[in-house]
């Protein structure tokens, strides 16, 4: 009876050894992540995620990650040292250490007695959703070429970023519609899908025309962008300045299911330059007329009307008129002593830097003498007729910007102007160009009438004579004969 109990115990303890062994076995045989290390006898060493910090880990940014470091044998492992070494898509992040010296590791510390260590790790900014092993080295002090390894597997997240690039039209003209496009741009390193895109212009200035603000994008590709286009229009009314777009982004983030929303600005700009319309008014004692209104949806400030010089026409006197500023809508006229040139013939001394009177000699009065008779030619040959007149109306536009347009007039004669100052409004000048023969009575009109005032002025005296001697004399009896 008594063997039998030393037997069951004996039996027992042997059972109770071989199950503690298989408990150390497959805790160890459990942890996929890690690898063992046996130093000497009585040592065993496991070394295991216990957690990271985000998880998963956004790429881009940096993860800290928690080392486990578990001793299954009965001995204590002392000078333990564990080194991080990142391959793609980890890497060092700079001031942080990859190696740290553990120290001790008693005999059995695991489960709860856990000893823990913390590494930051950088994460690529490229790199895309996924589980990625982190190589672990570990070894004692002085047994660096006796190390052994283990992974451990960090979960990434792709990071969802999209941006916004404002391009094409800057610039606004009240009243006309325009093209404006946006490109939308996947800069993160995950897809985006159900994307909306919307602007909104607080003051109402600038709107769309044909549809509304909001726009959908199904799916963007990493580095892929897409262009998305509207028609829009400023309000004609709208004062001349910068306007700011308010411009907005979401999409479904793929990891967290969540909808995320981008914003930032842009401006345009409403104004510009602007159009003008030019009309021959006519000609009055030497003086030709025209009229200047501004058509376009711009201001304009500081007009300037300029007659460049040119082949057909010469100008007595100065060649430009300051208008002053001219609103959308407003007229004003300009007036000039402008005069037909002969046919075929070229007016040097109204060319600056041309003759003697510009005051230069050289190869430099040659050259511009050359250049302006050349500009002059090349406005004869551009489809302008001996009745055309260029003239370029010069102003500021909205912007600050000097502006020129050119406008071309015909030139009409008018009956009512057909004497005195002629057709052109030049006196002395015909529709051909050449001087034009005057009448005999235009030529002798004065003393014409000095001799019918001497003569009415002898009749009327000789009439008051005789009427003093009778009465009855009558003005005919001036002409009769005296009889004899």
């Amino acid at each position: 009876m008594k063997k039998t109990i030393i037997v069951n115990i004996f039996l027992i303890t042997i059972f109770v050894v071989m199950l503690s062994a298989m408990n150390v076995l497959a805790a160890i045989t459990t942890t996929t992540t890690s690898t063992n290390l046996t130093y000497t006898t009585g040592q065993a060493l496991s070394i295991g995620l216990v957690n990271q910090n985000p998880d998963p880990a956004t790429s881009g940014d940096v993860v800290q990650v928690k080392l486990g470091l578990q001793n299954y044998g009965s001995s204590s492992i002392n000078n333990m040292v564990v080194e991080i070494v990142p391959s793609y898509p980890f890497a060092a992040v700079p001031g942080e250490s990859l190696i740290q010296n553990v120290g001790s590791i008693g005999g059995y510390q695991s489960g709860t007695d856990v000893q823990v260590v913390n590494f930051n790790v950088g994460v690529d900014k490229n790199a895309v959703a996924g589980t990625y092993d982190l190589n672990v080295k570990y070894y004692t002090v002085g047994n660096e070429n006796n190390s052994q390894s283990a992974t451990v597997s960090v979960a990434v997240s792709a990071q969802t970023s999209a941006q916004i690039i404002y391009i094409d039209k800057t610039l606004l003209v009240p009243g006309r519609q325009t093209n404006l496009t946006f490109t939308i741009r996947n800069v993160g390193s995950a897809p985006l899908r159900d994307m909306t895109f919307y602007w909104v212009n607080s003051n109402n200035i600038v709107l769309p025309v044909g549809s509304d603000n909001t726009q959908y994008i199904k799916y963007l590709d990493v580095g892929n962008s897409t262009d998305i286009n509207y028609q829009v229009m400023a309000d004609t009314k709208a004062t001349a300045g910068l306007y700011t777009l308010n411009l907005y982004l979401s999409y479904t983030d793929p990891l967290s299911n969540t909808v995320k929303t981008t914003n930032t600005i842009a401006g345009v700009y409403v104004g510009g330059g602007t159009d003008f319309d030019v009309a021959f008014s006519g000609t009055t004692t030497g003086t030709t007329s025209f009229t200047i209104a501004n058509t376009g949806s711009n201001p304009a400030s500081s007009v300037s009307v300029v007659i460049p010089n040119q082949n057909n026409w010469r100008i007595s006197g100065t060649n430009s008129m300051i208008i002053g500023n001219l609103n959308t809508g407003d007229y004003t006229v300009a007036s000039f002593n402008l005069q037909r040139a002969s046919t075929g013939s070229f007016n040097s001394s109204a060319i600056p830097g041309a003759g003697a009177s510009a005051g230069a000699s050289g190869p430099n009065a040659a050259r511009n003498f050359t250049n302006s008779r050349n500009n002059i030619t090349a406005r004869q040959t551009t489809g302008q007729t001996s009745n055309d007149l260029t003239l370029d109306i010069v102003y500021t536009d909205t912007l600050g910007i000097r502006e020129t347009v050119e406008k071309t007039v015909q030139i009409l004669s008018s009956p009512s102007n057909s004497t005195g100052a002629g057709a052109y409004g030049a006196s002395g000048f015909s529709r051909t160009g050449g001087a034009k023969p005057q009448s005999f009575f235009a030529k002798y009109m004065w003393y014409i009438i000095v001799v019918v005032v001497l003569a009415g002025g002898f009749v009327y005296w000789q009439y008051r004579k005789k009427k003093l001697l009778n009465n009855d004399v009558k003005l005919k009896d001036v002409f009769k004969n005296k009889k004899k």
